[in-house]
């Protein structure tokens, strides 16, 4: 880009001129042009070849970095040789030549030095540890191309975010600004990052090409671009490229396992890729029907390649999702993500993705608390930016009653993905288990002013209001929640908690009449049928309930020492004994 703006300055017109897109792409990517000695006599040669590198289509060729660059610029400039790889110029002393060379000669002297005056003193490198990446833009106008254009754009910052000292915003913060309407300054002080990239992609046949430009956030000025094209085969080892180009151009020290990661990246079977792509784009719409769609796209991608981490990691992903829905029995579902996440970790040891999952299942199935948070550790080491990690860290240390440390985890979730609605209902939910409704409300609240309709946040509302013995604010968060979802049993069984403690026993004994039919045909977690005996004062109900759902391993049984909704029991024998069998302290 900095070539074509050099050729401009001296030609006085564009290297390439196609009159549309299609036409302007052709001639970027085939066509050379018009020599700048052509269309203005008298340039130099040294000053030709510069511009000649930087505009080189051999990626080898270009220049790597402004600081060649400015180093050929300065030889020149002081009359020495300019080193240009293949293009190697002989010794060059004009200084002492007559100030009469040319108008064009002196212009591109001129060019040249404006260039080595910015980069000196407009740009000198200032350190980039903070970056957002922006949706993708597609320059193909077939709409069904969504989820690959959504899916690089997603694999792209899990490239960058696994660099340590870069802060990166997930994707469910930057999808936001898909179509942004806003300035880029804007975007970045929201978001809080230093520089934002942001590229198109056009894909035709099996070729893919991507155009990218790194901006600095304040100045909205471009700190580097290029463009990228590959077959789709080479996709990841593209992604890598990028990622390491990234950090050059920022500053980024990389220890020498990251850049083995990006460098020891492998081709991609095609029909596995598409399948997998398909499989984060439902993935992400985290639907129980979306979900389910997710499994079948995993399960097409590893039929096409059983040797595909990431669509193991993304099988492990869905399962773990499902489970948490409460949609089906944990039974079924952890063993089947266990499987998945170890097969993913066998075959790349560096996803994040995949030792998080297997974090949940050696802690909501296999009660293996150390086990789980050496898991939990690994995820968070490997991808400092993998905001869902953070998050089900920060659950697991309110669970196991490390308050102080859980609320850090769930702020550094915060910091990586600032305007995720999960990750901002997140933070009220930690803050409700660890004993602070109040801020539960306010962080609730806030959530809700960026999406009214968001439910878990109104969901941690109610709770939060219970405690706070506003039962009619309470019921009201919890209606609202029913009216957005459904009559899903978890918030039957809230609002049942909330109306009997508001003394409005007869409506909370229908709900639980309501959830134990529903039980003998669909699965209902028994700590939500717990979570309504004991707000009806029927303990040993609640108990046994709380037995059956220790029987059955289910994902929620962890809530039951940190929850305040089961205060009135925790002393119980029965309670304390539980607790300890599924490897908690009971204090």
């Amino acid at each position: 880009s900095l070539g074509t703006i050099l050729y401009e300055m001296l030609a006085g017109e564009p290297p390439f001129k196609g009159e549309h897109e299609a036409a302007l792409l052709y001639e970027i990517v085939h066509e050379e042009p018009e020599s700048l000695s052509n269309t203005k006599p008298g340039i130099w040669p040294e000053v030709e070849c510069i511009v000649g590198r930087a505009l080189d289509k051999d990626r080898d060729e270009r220049y790597h970095n402004i600081g060649e660059l400015i180093t050929d610029i300065e030889s020149l400039l002081d009359g020495h040789s300019v080193g240009m790889g293949k293009r190697l110029v002989g010794r060059v002393r004009f200084r002492g030549r007559k100030i009469a060379v040319g108008i064009s000669a002196s212009a591109g002297v001129a060019v040249l030095l404006v260039v080595l005056l910015m980069y000196q003193y407009l740009w000198r490198g200032e350190a980039i540890d903070s970056i957002a990446v922006l949706p993708l833009v597609s320059l193909s106008e077939n709409q069904e191309e969504e989820y690959f254009i959504n899916g690089l754009t997603g694999e792209l910052i899990s490239q960058l975010a696994q660099m340590g000292g870069l802060k990166v915003i997930s994707r469910t913060s930057t999808m936001q600004y898909k179509n942004r309407k806003k300035s880029l300054p804007e975007i970045a002080g929201e978001l809080n990052v230093k520089a934002v990239l942001e590229g198109a992609v056009l894909r035709v046949g099996n070729r893919v090409k991507i155009s990218l430009e790194l901006i600095h956030a304040e100045t909205d000025r471009s700190i580097w671009a290029d463009s990228y094209e590959r077959d789709l085969s080479d996709i990841l080892l593209l992604q890598g490229e990028v990622a390491l180009d990234v950090a050059r151009k920022i500053k980024v020290k990389l220890t020498p396992e990251e850049k083995e990661q990006f460098t020891q990246i492998k081709p991609v079977n095609l029909e596995a890729h598409e399948a997998y792509l398909k499989g984060r784009y439902y993935w992400n719409q985290r639907t129980i029907p979306a979900l389910e769609k997710s499994l079948e796209y995993f399960k097409e991608a590893i039929a096409a390649d059983s040797t595909y981490a990431s669509a193991y990691s993304g099988l492990a992903d869905s399962y773990i999702m499902l489970g948490n829905y409460g949609s089906i029995s944990s039974s079924e579902i952890f063993p089947e993500a266990r499987k998945a996440a170890l097969k993913a970790i066998e075959l790349n040891g560096h996803l994040a993705a995949a030792h998080t999952s297997l974090a949940i299942v050696k802690w909501h199935y296999d009660w293996d608390m150390i086990g789980a948070e050496e898991a939990f550790e690994r995820a968070v080491s490997l991808n400092p930016n993998y905001a869902t990690a953070h998050h089900w860290y920060a659950l697991y240390l309110v669970f196991t009653g490390r308050n102080e440390k859980s609320i850090d985890e769930i702020q550094k979730a915060l910091s990586v993905d600032p305007i995720s609605l999960i990750v901002n209902a997140a933070v009220g939910l930690v803050y409700y288990f660890a004993g602070d409704y109040d801020e539960a409300i306010i962080q609730s609240m806030q959530t809700l002013d960026m999406n009214e309709n968001f439910f878990a946040a109104h969901t941690v509302l109610g709770r939060a209001y219970i405690q706070k013995r506003m039962y009619r604010e309470a019921t009201e968060s919890f209606n609202r929640v029913i009216a957005l979802t459904g009559r899903r049993s978890n918030v039957l069984a809230l609002l049942a908690h909330s109306l009997a403690a508001s003394g409005r026993v007869s409506e909370a004994e229908v709900l639980y009449e309501e959830l134990a039919e529903r039980a003998r045909e669909d699965y209902v977690s028994p700590v939500n049928m717990a979570i309504i005996a004991v707000a009806l004062e029927k303990n040993n109900e609640a108990l046994d309930w709380l037995e059956k759902a220790c029987t059955e391993r289910s994902s929620v049984i962890f809530t039951m020492r940190a929850d305040p909704l089961f205060k009135e029991i925790r002393d119980e024998p029965e309670f304390i004994e539980l607790v300890s069998k599924i490897g908690l302290n009971p204090k």
